[in-house]
């Protein structure tokens, strides 16, 4: 994750330990609930319990979902791309798997930070719909860098074509809903 998505994560575990030292409960307890809370919330809990297969998310579900974020990322002009990669992009959806979803900022600090509160968001959203997200803000050199190459990325939402230069051979938004609809019988 960038260092904005670190610093604010380390505050949503420091804030909340102290304020429970704060109440008399000891340091060590208190940090221990704190950043079980946080990540409970931020959505890594569902994903990961999805992998170990404790968790059965039907491919409707998943789907509704994830349409559902491409809207929400479309409505946000401080986002230039929400970009989906792993078991989608190869095809091959099963009821363990996730969405690695990465959003890329439009270009300005604020813009980066207006979308770390927004991943925020959309993992707690995640978290009570019981949808598995792995969710990450980078910037468009770092998610090249980073994301598998064998994976053709599915553009869930891009504004005006800016991931083009980064990724000229993808998946397009709608033909990504027809291919699931149809590899899942929907």
């Amino acid at each position: 994750m960038n260092w904005r998505e670190a610093f604010f994560k380390l505050s949503l575990t420091i804030i909340p330990a102290f304020l429970l030292i704060l109440l008399g409960i000891p340091w060590w307890v208190s940090f221990i609930i704190a950043h079980t809370l946080n990540f409970a919330f931020n959505g890594q809990l569902f994903a990961m319990y999805t992998h170990m297969g404790a968790t059965r998310v039907t491919p409707q579900h998943f789907l509704e979902v994830t349409v559902q974020f491409a809207q929400k990322s479309a409505a946000k002009s401080y986002l230039n791309a929400a970009i989906a990669y792993g078991s989608l992009s190869r095809g091959c959806f099963k009821s363990t798997s996730d969405i690695d979803l990465r959003l890329i900022p439009a270009k300005g600090e604020l813009n980066w930070w207006k979308c770390v509160f927004f991943a925020f968001w959309l993992r707690i959203k995640s978290f009570f719909k019981s949808y598995p997200l792995d969710l990450y803000v980078y910037s468009p050199e770092v998610v090249v860098k980073r994301m598998r190459t064998d994976e053709l990325p599915i553009m869930l939402y891009e504004r005006d074509g800016c991931m083009k230069e980064w990724y000229p051979n993808r998946v397009e938004y709608d033909a990504f809903i027809d291919i699931f609809r149809k590899n899942n019988y929907i």
